[in-house]
């Protein structure tokens, strides 16, 4: 006789683990705005450029997503610094595969292609 087995398994969230995914889908809704917002110049780029500047426009946008920051100058550098790192981590490869898309729309012809590595010794 066969017997068919159903295993159920219940996923339990933390505040803090469901407050990561609200922030991880506002920070990628953000990337998605600056592709938009950086699309005319697109073609200005490099890769590493283009990232950095993706980048700069997320912090920008921290008090979006709860980050409050004190007034000093130190502690608004490391916030700013964790977040770039965070979204280089995070989503390097959704940005590229972008760029490359909105390099290909804007039949972009100069050299815009670069070497990551150094770029990306930051993101370990």
């Amino acid at each position: 006789m066969f017997y068919k087995v159903f295993i159920y398994m219940k996923i339990i969230i933390s505040e803090s683990q469901k407050e990561l995914i609200r922030r991880f889908t506002q920070i990628q809704n953000v990337i998605d705005e600056t592709f938009e917002e950086l699309k005319s110049h697109i073609c200005d780029f490099t890769l590493a450029e283009f990232v950095t500047e993706v980048c700069w426009l997320v912090s920008d946008n921290r008090e979006d997503f709860g980050i409050e920051v004190e007034d000093s100058a130190d502690e608004i550098n490391n916030t700013t610094s964790l977040i770039h790192k965070w979204v280089r981590h995070n989503f390097l490869d959704y940005i590229r595969d972008n760029f490359y898309r909105l390099i290909k729309e804007e039949e972009c012809t100069e050299n815009y292609d670069d070497d990551l590595s150094e770029f990306l010794l930051d993101v370990e």
